[in-house]
């Protein structure tokens, strides 16, 4: 006898409910007049605690009738009567079962098999405001897996995009018009400078005249965005506050917040009250979200704060709804992040951040168990806006959630003692805060391992705890013995391993303190103990010190330049971090990344897992010479080295930011994720590179990418296999397992085509493997290292000369530098091709030029291959010329 659909949904709707138990999600099946209007009875019903609900359908294999019956219900208001819920209809899950469940002999077998994991095809419907209107996701095909992949799959699948965008909009708008106040406001006054150096942003002055020049003009708009920039900054940090401070309401030792509203006329809403109620706060903690708002409060003036204030409440009430939904909270926030014009700032992109969050924290743990939760520590020492450690929280606490825990019970221990994010920013570590508090917003902790590192110049101060500035306003910094500036260097103080213990505070901790539950200023430690983490994910930054760029650019020393940072300050910022890279992977011309690539080795414990997003030069730069190993050649000879089960991950777009998990950096990145090997645990010198055809363009796409890979890793045992890799009927990308070098560049990244990868690695090998031909043609292939000497890279050039645009035939140092098509013809889409730039010695570099141009050559290698006008592997000039930023001479 078969088993009916209804008799399977009833065992679905069971599952969901001992899976979500823990979640308010509540599963019915089979419930007539659920729907408003609507004569029918959707299969399953899942109605949540403060969410829209959800509807599952569900038919057995070839399920024609399924799309048409998921219609019935998108965007249909529940009937409250029945559904004992209200709401609209957020999303509908399309499930088609295997006729093997149909063969069962009674619904309790159907369960046994769906809980030990047989495959389940599904889709989702999302809705889009009108019942018309509506996105379906994958748009072709099913998502195949087990049930509990089905519930991590709901979760995204059915976020209220109508609430998150109202909310957003909300959030951004509030934030705009505070702004504009405190913009109007500050131009007469010394506040803004005050809130600039606070957030450790720029506050340029006005100019006392209108602009007359264009330079003058494009400088004025530079400064009135800068201005603008730290405002909406500041002001978003407020509202949030605010918002966070409305969640609080009823916490013990805290008055009744939700009082505080901005349209009742004896609600004393203003500044000292504000203040008052978020000392309270204070008392009990959540000093990352309440002591850097409440000392820009401090700084605004009575007046302005009056203007600012209603408006401000009215938004941070505005958007509750929104941030008491742990599932959509933190996407407002973010998506506040990825508003360019509010905040500005270089982020990881949500998608991304899950991507790497799902790939790199193992399934097979014991998740169900409260202590592999609480012992699980996740650490990003340059966490910016927080996307990555919320991920990597957000996954920990689903697949928890999944086997039947309740990551809430345990969210105030995750907070305190699992979750570290350190930043030099203070609306960084602010922002990073609220997000991870978001996950669980009623749930109280009493502390953070949140840590704002201090950076750049120490200041001097008077017997009080001042800061001295001079006869013209300037800061006074303290001086060693032997005259050099004192100096911070933010996180990069890890790696150092032999100091461990880190101070936390919102401020200077001369300045300000965080409060303690007494009241009482005092810093809070954070120990930071090396090997402690079993994931260190991070986006670091990419910034060199070596200044090879440009001639003109006055910034000694890059890497070192926030915060308006002297040279001095810079190059004593550089000898110290120099100093703490020696013997680690942490390379000067590699950059910043490298050295945070060394604080993730330091940090992770054996058996964890490090996730970094690094520019693509970290698989293709860097050399080995027989002698010495350089720059990201460091990074892959301590993977293949000390790390297995890597994955590399890339993008295979035509144009660099396309290829980048970062938002606005336009460099193609790779996502690196590996295991730090045991104790006695050989490596196995292999990796898996997965090519995506391109960026997850969602984050309900990016945990499905992420899984099927997951997938294809584990099928593919045999080095020198690849698979293709799909989500849907829409091929994603693909996976290759390969052996890798410790010496070696690894090149099987930002690969489009499997075919013509695998004919690479043939041609690699020796032999050339045409279409329609039988047997391959042999091909004799060397390293251009064994037939001639590689010359200098364009950053040895640019050391000893200044570049000129155009070469004529006397020219004595002629450069082969260029590559713009629009500027006149290609110059490099052919093998022989004339010099375009000329070079001039700089002062006293004689011998050194001399030198480099003993290495001059006819033949230049293009390191920077791509399919522009730079779109030649080789170039060959008639005379001896120096290579540029296009390749190597």
């Amino acid at each position: 006898m078969a088993l009916e659909e209804e008799q399977l949904n009833g065992r679905i709707a069971s599952i969901v409910n001992e899976l979500a138990k823990m979640t308010g999600w509540v599963a019915r099946e089979e419930l007539w007049n659920t729907l408003r209007d609507v004569r029918s009875k959707p299969d399953i019903l899942i109605t949540r605690a403060d969410a829209p609900p959800i509807v599952l359908e569900n038919e057995y294999y070839p399920a024609n009738t399924l799309h048409d019956d998921c219609m019935k219900s998108i965007g249909r208001e529940l009937n409250p009567d029945v559904a004992h819920s209200a709401g609209v209809v957020s999303a509908v899950v399309a499930i088609r079962s295997p006729l093997t469940l149909k063969d069962c002999s009674n619904a309790d077998e159907a369960r046994l098999m769906l809980m030990d994991g047989l495959p389940l095809e599904y889709a989702v419907y999302q809705y889009r405001g009108d019942t018309e209107n509506h996105h379906r996701f994958p748009s072709d095909g099913f998502v195949t897996g087990n049930v509990r992949n089905l519930l991590e799959f709901i979760r995204p699948a059915s976020e209220p995009e109508s609430v998150i965008t109202a909310a957003a909009e909300a959030l951004s708008n509030g934030t705009e018009d505070a702004a504009k106040s405190l913009v109007r406001h500050a131009e007469s006054k010394s506040f803004g400078l005050d809130i600039a150096e606070a957030l450790r942003q720029p506050w340029p002055a006005p100019i006392d005249s209108p602009p007359k020049t264009p330079s003058q003009r494009k400088q004025d708009r530079a400064d009135r965005t800068a201005r603008d920039q730290t405002a909406r900054m500041c002001a978003a940090i407020i509202i949030n506050a605010l918002a966070y401070q409305q969640n609080l309401a009823g916490f013990e030792g805290i008055r009744d917040l939700e009082q505080v509203r901005a349209d009742a006329p004896d609600s004393g809403l203003n500044k000292q009250s504000v203040i008052a109620e978020w000392d309270a706060i204070l008392e009990i903690d959540y000093w990352p979200i309440f002591h850097i708002a409440k000392q820009l409060l401090l700084l605004i003036p009575p007046n302005t704060v009056s203007e600012m204030l209603p408006r401000m409440v009215d938004t941070a009430n505005a958007i509750q709804d929104a941030i008491r939904q742990n599932d959509v909270a933190g996407t407002v926030f973010q998506r506040l992040i990825a508003d360019r014009q509010t905040l500005a700032t270089y982020y990881t992109r949500p998608e991304s951040a899950i991507l790497a969050a799902h790939i790199a924290i193992p399934e097979d743990l014991d998740w169900g168990d409260v202590e592999t939760l609480k012992n699980y520590h996740i650490a990003d020492y340059a966490c910016g806006t927080g996307g990555l450690v919320l991920a990597a929280y957000q996954r920990i606490r689903e697949l928890h959630r999944n086997r039947g825990g309740n990551p809430d019970a345990v969210h105030a221990h995750m907070m305190e003692n699992a979750l570290t994010a350190c930043d030099i920013m203070p609306a960084a570590v602010h922002l990073t805060s609220s997000l991870l508090s978001s996950v669980a917003p009623l749930v109280q902790y009493l502390g953070t391992r949140n840590t704002l590192y201090p950076y750049g110049g120490v200041r001097k101060r008077d017997s009080d705890g001042k800061p001295i500035s001079d006869n013209e306003g300037n800061p006074v910094f303290e001086r060693d013995g032997k005259g050099k500036p004192v100096v911070n260097i933010g996180s990069l103080e890890l790696l150092n391993t032999s100091s461990t213990t880190k101070l936390q505070a919102v401020l200077p901790l001369s300045e300000q303190m965080a409060l303690g539950a007494a009241g009482k200023r005092r810093s809070i430690e954070v120990d930071m103990p090396p090997s402690s983490q079993s994931l260190v994910i991070m986006n670091p930054p990419f910034t060199t010190p070596t200044n090879h760029a440009a001639d003109h650019v006055d910034t000694k020393n890059p890497a070192f330049a926030a915060f308006g940072t002297t040279p001095a300050e810079q190059g004593a910022m550089a000898d110290i971090v120099k100093n703490l890279s020696k013997n680690t992977v942490g390379d000067g011309y590699a950059g910043l990344g490298s050295q945070f690539s060394a604080i993730a080795n330091n940090m992770v414990e054996p058996d964890g897992h490090i996730a970094l997003i690094l520019p693509i030069s970290s698989m293709l730069g860097g050399s080995y010479d027989g002698k010495i190993v350089r720059s990201w050649q460091k990074l892959r000879r301590m993977l293949a080295e000390h790390y297995n089960d890597i994955v590399i991950v890339s993008i295979a777009k035509s144009t660099t930011w396309e290829s980048a998990f970062s938002a606005d950096t336009h460099i193609a990145e790779a996502l690196i994720i590996a295991r730090r090997m045991k104790a006695g645990e050989r490596a196995n010198h292999t990796a898996h590179f997965v090519n995506l055809a391109e960026r997850p363009k969602t984050k309900l796409a990016a945990q499905e990418v992420a899984r099927v890979i997951r997938v294809a890793i584990s099928e593919l045992t045999e080095t020198g296999e690849s698979t293709p890799i799909s989500v849907g009927s829409e091929e994603v990308g693909f996976v290759s397992f390969e052996n890798v070098d410790p010496l070696e560049k690894w090149t099987a990244v930002r690969i489009a085509n499997i075919g013509l990868f695998r004919r690479a690695k043939q041609l690699a090998a020796g032999m050339l493997h045409l279409p329609q031909r039988i047997t391959p043609i042999p091909v004799p292939i060397v390293k251009i290292g064994e037939i001639g000497d590689i010359g200098p890279v364009d950053r040895l050039l640019t050391s000893s000369f200044t570049k000129k645009s155009g070469a004529n035939p006397g020219t004595e140092y002629p450069f082969l530098w260029n590559h713009d098509k629009v500027r006149g013809p290609k110059t490099q889409d052919r093998m022989l091709t004339p010099p375009d730039s000329s070079g001039t010695i700089k002062p006293n570099k004689e011998q050194d030029a001399a030198r480099i141009w003993t290495r001059a050559s006819h033949l230049h290698i293009n390191r920077d291959f791509q399919f522009n006008a730079n779109a030649t592997a080789a170039a060959y000039t008639n005379k001896s010329t120096g290579g540029g930023q296009a390749g190597l001479t």
